[in-house]
């Protein structure tokens, strides 16, 4: 990967805070594509903009700005970048968010965040930004404010009530579902099986033996920057042991700090095991790390 190519993508993704600190709407939303996602939390609805919208009648970016009028406009939002990593396409970050809901009230939320892009107009845009972080912890930290906290989540109601309607409303609670303890447990599993080179516990972790394992290449195009690899084969294909740290369960989806050791080389990075709802099983590994510019 170029030096010129990870510098755009970051510039991007650096973009995003540096307009939530000013309260800039038009410069935030100015960093989306045409058509893009917001999962945010990653398990609520998403917030689609580009196809048409029932409450302004056409297609446009009301979604999004209805997101950032109910959930970034009200408060005070720093962001804590532990490590960015550039894959193909992909910007991922490990931050706590400080989140200022009054004066009373501020809470720290740990996320992993990805910023998916695409080309537009000769730049890079976001089509996806999945920011995954813990709901419930989120919650009961505000509550644990005492009145303040109270008021802050009243607040917080009542914008949504104003803004995001009732389908808005039911929408973000569906954050509430998902793999949760369950889910880290069998991504602890994923590591041992690795590490003890079980083939046969490390496919039964899994859905299918159509799953994927996606690992970061040396190649600079970034149509090629993943390899992929199926639960049945990837013992034999790499010799690679992971360590997994830090685990956000958003969703049916575990996010979480790894360290590989790999084709005798280490990497640091971030993991999404995304898990399939029904069986409750793996279904997509993507591991994340730089591998040099």
């Amino acid at each position: 990967m170029s030096e010129s190519h990870r510098e755009q993508l970051m510039n991007v993704a650096r973009s995003s805070p540096a307009a939530v600190a000013v309260k800039d709407r038009d410069a935030w939303m100015s960093i989306f594509a045409h058509y893009n996602i917001v999962e945010d939390p990653v398990g609520s609805r998403p917030h689609v903009s580009g196809v048409f919208d029932g409450r302004e009648g056409r297609r446009g970016q009301g979604p999004l700005q209805r997101f950032y009028d109910t959930f970034i406009a009200p408060n005070e939002i720093q962001f804590r970048v532990a490590q960015d990593i550039v894959v193909g396409q992909t910007v991922c970050r490990e931050l706590v968010i400080e989140l200022g809901m009054n004066d009373k009230v501020k809470a720290e939320v740990p996320m992993h965040a990805f910023y998916q892009m695409v080309q537009e107009g000769g730049e890079h845009k976001v089509c996806r930004l999945a920011a995954h972080w813990e709901l419930v912890p989120m919650i009961l930290q505000v509550m644990g404010k005492g009145l303040g906290g109270m008021m802050a989540m009243l607040s917080l109601g009542w914008r949504m009530v104003r803004i995001q309607r009732l389908r808005g409303i039911l929408g973000f609670c569906l954050g509430f579902r998902g793999i949760h303890g369950r889910g880290k447990e069998l991504v602890t599993d994923f590591s041992r099986a690795v590490e003890t080179k079980n083939s046969a516990w490390l496919n039964s972790i899994f859905h299918s033996e159509r799953s994927e394992i996606h690992f970061p290449t040396l190649d600079e195009s970034p149509g090629q920057a993943v390899q992929i690899h199926h639960p049945a084969k990837f013992l034999v294909d790499r010799d690679v042991s992971i360590a997994t740290s830090s685990m956000i369960s958003a969703g049916y989806c575990i996010s979480c700090v790894i360290d590989v050791q790999c084709d005798e080389e280490r990497h640091h990075g971030i993991g999404l095991f995304e898990f399939n709802a029904r069986s409750r099983r793996l279904d997509r590994v993507k591991l994340y790390w730089d591998r040099g510019v």
